[in-house]
């Protein structure tokens, strides 16, 4: 039977979830993406459509992307796309329906306009590549060419609300407030509309008691696969992309965060969401990219990952941003299969480091430091002081200049001169980290592991 490709996606994913005030919001969000995309391909049978990718099985749909890549047959793909659109969308207003009862402080005249934003919410996409070529890496390359068009030039309706606009959705920033008065004199802040009211309704007590938990700072953790595309472009057939596929699922279905660390927000394809306790992050991120090393186990695949970590009172939005913004630094900053961390000071005040997985010097050192409890605080803000002068820049530690050995007799100092410290770290450990690329490309590095390993570990009351 002649087969074409059809591409499909729904949205919007990274600003939806990334549209949280709580933990349980950013739960609720990755997986009623997850519910949306699995109703759409639960539409169509297995005889219409092989799919490529995600591999997916039955009763197995959950963590799934937000979009599919499927062979289905010729001059079939338009109509079986718009199935699986009205599906997503039938989906989503059976949810809308279902949470309007446990509503609370939302007028009942407001179900109409409820109805309204839900509808307006979902968007999806698609693109057929109606005469594939039989090489699977040039057909993933058009398609891909023809879903980018395809989304720059989607038709949109202009966004209009019956209801008052007076106070708009405070996570979103766009639809009216549902659950607040139309008054214009009213000063809330806290305002959501439909589809945040529908994260707050599926909240459970188990987001609240993991909150809790996690102390007074936590840690966003966002991973994704690196030089994904290449490989995705470089396959001769579907079975081959398939079988990359099944790697991923496996990858995705392996991903766990113990309960009493944190929890994990998402796991599909090679993307991972993660919070957890602020202290615990560097350990949980290593492992996973490990595991998605190991699960994967592909020439040239690895992983690239994260950290924000923040006040748990600092809006969460924001710690989400930034851990995206720190895993884009460890992609394009320093080389991919990098980890990147921002501490987001109460102060206001940003401390940044990062460094290849592979860099074994800077993470014994971290542990090293970690051992202790967060009982050298003091050490790392001495030796602040003796460096900060020198404003470190690109080129001043390479093997050929003496600041090297300076920025090394300044720390083994501040190391003598801190109680508890001295035998901490050695010379040889600190001399192999001040030769790793990552310090002499960013020779703030060097400071900033322990500036961010003593906020971290801080004791706090």
């Amino acid at each position: 039977m002649e087969k074409e490709l059809l591409l499909f996606q729904l949205g919007p994913v990274q600003e939806f979830i990334a549209q949280a005030e709580t933990i349980g919001d950013l739960r609720v969000g990755s997986e009623l993406l997850s519910e949306l995309t699995a109703a759409a391909l639960e539409t169509v049978p297995a005889y219409e459509m092989t799919c490529v990718f995600p591999a997916v099985e039955k009763g197995h749909l959950e963590g799934i992307p937000n979009r599919f890549l499927a062979c289905v047959p010729k001059g079939e793909g338009e109509a079986l796309a718009k199935r699986a659109a009205d599906a997503a969308q039938a989906k989503l207003m059976a949810i809308a329906e279902g949470c309007w009862p446990k509503l609370k402080g939302v007028p009942q005249t407001r179900h109409e306009a409820y109805l309204a934003q839900v509808k307006a919410f979902l968007q999806t996409t698609w693109a057929v590549l109606k005469t594939p070529s039989g090489d699977m890496g040039a057909d993933y390359r058009t398609i891909g060419k023809l879903m980018a068009l395809r989304r720059n030039t989607r038709a949109f309706d202009a966004w209009h609300e019956e209801v008052s606009a007076a106070v708009k959705d405070f996570l979103s920033g766009k639809e009216a407030a549902l659950d607040v008065a139309d008054n214009r004199s009213s000063n809330r802040n806290s305002g959501r509309g439909a589809m945040n009211l529908i994260k707050k309704a599926r909240t459970t007590d188990d987001d609240k008691v993991v909150t809790k938990n996690l102390g007074k700072y936590i840690a966003v953790i966002a991973m994704d696969g690196d030089h994904m595309g290449g490989k995705l472009s470089g396959f001769r057939n579907t079975d081959e992309h398939r079988a990359f596929s099944r790697k991923l699922a496996d990858f995705a279905r392996q991903v766990k965060i113990d309960a009493e660390d944190g929890l994990l927000i998402y796991a599909g394809g090679d993307d991972v969401l993660a919070v957890v306790k602020a202290t615990r992050a560097f350990e949980i991120a290593q492992k996973l990219a490990t595991q998605f090393n190991e699960t994967i186990n592909e020439e040239g695949v690895t992983a690239s990952a994260g950290i924000a970590i923040g006040s748990a009172k600092a809006p969460l939005q924001d710690l989400i941003h930034e851990a995206h913004a720190a895993e884009g630094r460890a992609k394009h900053g320093y080389g991919r299969n990098a980890l990147a961390v921002s501490v987001l000071k109460r102060s206001g005040e940003i401390l940044k480091w990062g460094c290849k997985w592979n860099n074994t010097s800077a993470f014994d050192i971290y542990r090293r430091l970690t051992e202790k409890s967060g009982k050298l605080s003091r050490f790392a803000y001495k030796l602040a002081g003796f460096l900060e002068p020198y404003a470190l820049k690109k080129g001043d530690l390479n093997d050929t200049s003496t600041m090297r050995q300076v920025v090394l007799e300044e720390t083994m100092h501040t190391l003598e001169q801190t109680e508890g410290a001295r035998d901490v770290l050695t010379r040889e450990c600190l001399e192999s980290y001040l030769k790793e690329d990552s310090v002499k490309n960013h020779p703030e590095d060097f400071l900033g592991l322990f500036m961010c390993e003593a906020f971290i570990n801080r004791p706090r009351d």
